[in-house]
């Protein structure tokens, strides 16, 4: 699998109709936006850089080849400028190169600047619930408002949340949909839909 299928019309369509799906059955508000990265990691670039940089450097030093004074510096400004340059365009390797911890919190900071954007917070009895896929991390951050009442939701609450986490790690669309689906019972069960419901959010996935 890879990033472009979260993001191409057909998965988005889909993803809506599971939205609707959902929101059949619950009162809960759910919205799910998918972006390709929840932070930009530039110090990643620039750390992989001057390690490459003081590297090339250690290794004329040590060389038994001497060379010129003004070489070492410019050899060395090169590999860091080419380290930092490759980190900055191989998804894989700044991933990989980047703390776990530091990806974690770009998600949750950025999930929870989208749930005001999104102003997942607004509806008359804040039970709104936001979706954050971030690609490039290969996380998702479930959000729900004050109205939600996570603690009676249950383990197939959880049990959703997992399958959606495990489908956005392997960048399994199909996978995430059954994930996103699974909450339809366990809302639907701790906020059952009303004759006078309305939806106050797109259903789009944005």
């Amino acid at each position: 699998m890879s990033r472009r299928s979260f993001l191409d019309q057909s998965a988005r369509s889909r993803a809506t109709e599971a939205i609707k799906t959902i929101e059949s059955v619950t009162a809960a508000e759910v919205v799910v936006t998918v972006r390709q990265a929840a932070g930009k990691y530039h110090r990643t670039s620039v750390v992989f850089g001057a390690v490459l940089g003081g590297l090339a450097a250690l290794v004329m030093l040590l060389s038994p080849t001497v060379y010129h004074y003004l070489v070492i510096p410019l050899d060395a400004a090169l590999a860091f400028a080419l380290g930092a340059i490759v980190c900055g365009i191989v998804p894989s390797l700044k991933r990989a190169l980047t703390p776990a911890s530091t990806l974690v919190s770009a998600v949750d900071a950025a999930a929870r600047r989208a749930f005001e954007e999104l102003k997942v917070g607004t509806t008359k009895d804040h039970t709104g619930l936001l979706v954050y896929v971030a690609l490039f991390e290969k996380r998702v951050c479930v959000l729900p408002d004050s109205g939600i009442r996570v603690d009676v939701l249950g383990p197939e609450y959880q049990s959703a949340l997992d399958e959606m986490a495990s489908a956005v790690e392997g960048l399994d669309d199909e996978a995430f949909l059954r994930g996103l689906l699974g909450l339809a019972h366990p809302l639907g069960q701790a906020l059952p839909r009303q004759p006078d419901d309305v939806n106050e959010l797109s259903d789009e996935v944005v």
